[in-house]
C-alpha cells in the first residue's frame, strides 16, 4: 500500500490575491490549482472552487474527513427565524390595571435556521461535497460589521439526506444543505 501525504493549500480568493494581484476573483466562474513535477507532469489538482455570484452566497468551511479545514461556496436560497419561549402568569392587582399583562414571555431563544444550495460542482467532487454532511463542526464565513473583523461563526450543519437526482440519463450536481447558527439568540430583557 502507498502511502500518500496531505498537503493543505490555501487557495480561497484572499490567499491568491496576493499571488495574483491582476485577476479580479469577481469575475472568475471557477478554477482549480495544479501542481506540476520537475518533467513539467501533473501530480496533484485540487477540487474546483468556485468563487461568489451574482445572487447572495454564504461560505461555509468545516473539518474534512482527513481532519483539515476545507470551505463550499453555497448559494442562500431561504432564511428562516425561529423563536421559543415558555409562559409565566402573574397575580394580577386590585383594581386591574389595564395595560397589565397578566400572562408573560420568559426564556426567549431565536435562531436562524438556513437553506443553501451549490450548483456546478463535478460528479467526481460529490464525494467530497457530501464529507460537509458528515462533519462533527462548521462555521460560516463572516464579514464583519461595525468596525468588527471578519470571522467565523459555528453552525450546527441538519441531519438528512443527499440524492443524486438522474435527468436524461446524465447526472447534474445540486448539492443542498441546511443548518442552524450554534449559539441562539436570548433575549435578557422582559
Amino acid at each position: 500500500m502507498e502511502i500518500q501525504s496531505v498537503y493543505h493549500l490555501p487557495n480561497g480568493p484572499k490567499n491568491l490575491s496576493s499571488l495574483f494581484p491582476d485577476v479580479d476573483f469577481n469575475l472568475v466562474a471557477d478554477y482549480y490549482l495544479q501542481v506540476y513535477d520537475a518533467d513539467n507532469s501533473v501530480i496533484a489538482t485540487t477540487t474546483l472552487a468556485v468563487p461568489e455570484t451574482d445572487c447572495e452566497y454564504i461560505r461555509i468551511h468545516f473539518i474534512n474527513r482527513l481532519g483539515a479545514v476545507d470551505a463550499i461556496n453555497f448559494s442562500l436560497y431561504s432564511q428562516t427565524h425561529e423563536t421559543k419561549s415558555d409562559t409565566w402568569q402573574k397575580t394580577l392587582s386590585t383594581p386591574l390595571i389595564k395595560k397589565d399583562g397578566g400572562i408573560q414571555r420568559i426564556n426567549i431563544n431565536s435562531n436562524e435556521s438556513y437553506q443553501a444550495i451549490a450548483i456546478g460542482y463535478r460528479e467526481s467532487d460529490m464525494v467530497w461535497l457530501k464529507e460537509l454532511l458528515d462533519t462533527p463542526a462548521a462555521w460560516l464565513e463572516w464579514t464583519g460589521t461595525q468596525g468588527q473583523p471578519d470571522d467565523y461563526l459555528p453552525v450546527i450543519i441538519k441531519d438528512g439526506k443527499q440524492d443524486t437526482r438522474k435527468m436524461d440519463e446524465r447526472y447534474f450536481n445540486e448539492f443542498s444543505i441546511e443548518f442552524t447558527m450554534a449559539n441562539a439568540t436570548q433575549t435578557i430583557r422582559t
